[in-house]
Formats: structure tokens, C-alpha cells, sequence
């Protein structure tokens, strides 16, 4: 019990000390083979080294960006939220899911805003930690981007908790707000047309997924900006999300999906999980 409550939070915050060191010396690498400036001060900058060096320090910064965002994706509010104040796992009731979803049916509107917020929150830390602290002197957009892929993967696959976590929509939406603003606005129309009109968050869901991609696409066509990496990015998220929600897909072909505003799950039943009886 005590690991649940804090060894996450150590975990994350020694991985984070040591990277920031690692990467202050990677990027400090070869004080003899830079150039100085007239006053005599080493020039530290990652062009001036060797290639394979900078291969070196670039791959540095990728894995930096990526593990930190596994690590700080595998932060499930979720869970510790149910756990902590209820002393029960959210994963044992409705879909077994640990995203605000069913932390919605399951303990109402408040637990789950909460879940939302910071399982969005940890998305976007994810992502300002690789482009601000972890990437280095390597590509920012790239890393940007691992941090939001791998900061999804962790959610999905919790590290700290048997890798059975939510199913990446909430963590996808902060990371999007730090990383391509533009285009949430859009998802977010897509995702509340389709809620009113089926009246089920997982339909929404899988339909903003599905269309992310293509948005991201127009949105930065449009903006006559660089488009391949964030559409592919975006379209690998798509995959991942709608991947998670296969189980949901399955539920409304049979007719058996719950509905919002349908009964509230009871915590105190046992085999309160969907499509039973």
C-alpha cells in the first residue's frame, strides 16, 4: 500500500534527476574539440561535434523523451484515485477501465473530472518535459511526439500497476493542447456531435480517433506547415485508441453499450461490469 501511494512519484521523479544530469553531460561532451569564442569560452553546441556524436546525443534525447513519458503516462489517476479514497480498484467494476469514463459510472461526476484533469495533465507534462527539459540538442518536434505516443502507451500499459490501465483518450487530449492546440478544437466538435447524437462516450471516442489524423492532416496542410510527422503520429494514435475501445465496438453491434445518464454502477455489487446481467 505504501508503494502504491508514493513509489510511482519516487520512481518518476529519480528517473527525471538522473536524465537531467544525463543530459546536461551529453550536451557538454568534448570541451577540447569545440570552438571557443574571443573571450575564450567554449562554444557548447551539438553541430560543432562529430556526427556520430551528434547521432549520439540526438538518440540521447529520444530515449529520454520517451521513457520519462512512459513512466509519467503510467501515473494512472484512475486507479490511485479509487484506490486511495475508496479502497477499491476501478478496474473491477464496468469496463474495467481506469479512465474517467467509467470512473464516471462508477463514482460519479466529481471522481471523474478529476481523473479527466490530470490524466489529460500528465499528457501535456509529458510532452513540455521532452521539448523544454529532456530532448536536448535533438530534434524538439520529434520528441515532442515520442513523448505523446509513449505518454499514451503508459496510460494504456501502466508499468506501476500490471499494465492494465485506461484507454488513452484523456491523456491524448493534453497532449494534444501542448503539442498541435489548432487542431483539438476540432476533435473535441467531432467527439460532442457523435456524444449527442449516440449518446455513448466510447463511439465518440473512437470517432474522434479516427478522424485525428485527417484533421491533423487539413489543419496543417491548411497552415502550410510540415505535416508528415504529426499525421502519422496522430494516425498511430488513432490506431492505439481505437485498438483499446475494441471491446466498446463489440458492445454496440450487440446492442449491449451502456449510454450516458444510463445507471450508475454500483461499487458495493459484485460483477458490476458491462454486458452482465
Amino acid at each position: 500500500q505504501l508503494y502504491l501511494n508514493t513509489g510511482p512519484f519516487y520512481s518518476l521523479s529519480f528517473f527525471l534527476f538522473v536524465t537531467h544530469h544525463c543530459n546536461t553531460y551529453t550536451s557538454k561532451y568534448d570541451f577540447d574539440k569545440n570552438p571557443v569564442d574571443k573571450a575564450g569560452h567554449t562554444l557548447y553546441n551539438n553541430k560543432n561535434l562529430p556526427l556520430e556524436r551528434r547521432k549520439y546525443n540526438n538518440m540521447i534525447g529520444y530515449i529520454l523523451s520517451a521513457a520519462a513519458a512512459y513512466l509519467l503516462g503510467s501515473l494512472s489517476f484512475g486507479i490511485l484515485f479509487s484506490k486511495v479514497k475508496y479502497k477499491k480498484d476501478i478496474r473491477d467494476f464496468g469496463s474495467n477501465n481506469a479512465g474517467a469514463s467509467n470512473t464516471l459510472r462508477t463514482f460519479g461526476k466529481g471522481a471523474a473530472a478529476f481523473v479527466f484533469v490530470f490524466d489529460a495533465l500528465k499528457g501535456a507534462a509529458a510532452v513540455l518535459l521532452a521539448k523544454y527539459l529532456l530532448c536536448g540538442d535533438a530534434n524538439t518536434q520529434i520528441c515532442a511526439y515520442l513523448a505523446m505516443l509513449f505518454a499514451v502507451l503508459g496510460h494504456m500499459f501502466p508499468v506501476f500497476f500490471g499494465f492494465r490501465g485506461g484507454k488513452g483518450v484523456a491523456t491524448t487530449c493534453g497532449a494534444l493542447a501542448a503539442l498541435q492546440p489548432v487542431t483539438l478544437p476540432f476533435v473535441l466538435a467531432v467527439f460532442l456531435i457523435v456524444l449527442a447524437a449516440g449518446k455513448m462516450i466510447s463511439l465518440a471516442s473512437v470517432a474522434s480517433a479516427l478522424l485525428l489524423p485527417f484533421i491533423t492532416f487539413v489543419v496543417f496542410l491548411v497552415r502550410d506547415k510540415a505535416f508528415g510527422l504529426p499525421t502519422a503520429a496522430t494516425a498511430i494514435l488513432a490506431v492505439l485508441v481505437i485498438f483499446m475501445h475494441r471491446e466498446n465496438l463489440r458492445r454496440i453491434v450487440r446492442g449491449e453499450e451502456r449510454k450516458l445518464g444510463a445507471d450508475k454502477i454500483d461499487p458495493n455489487a459484485e460483477n458490476q461490469k458491462e454486458g452482465r446481467k
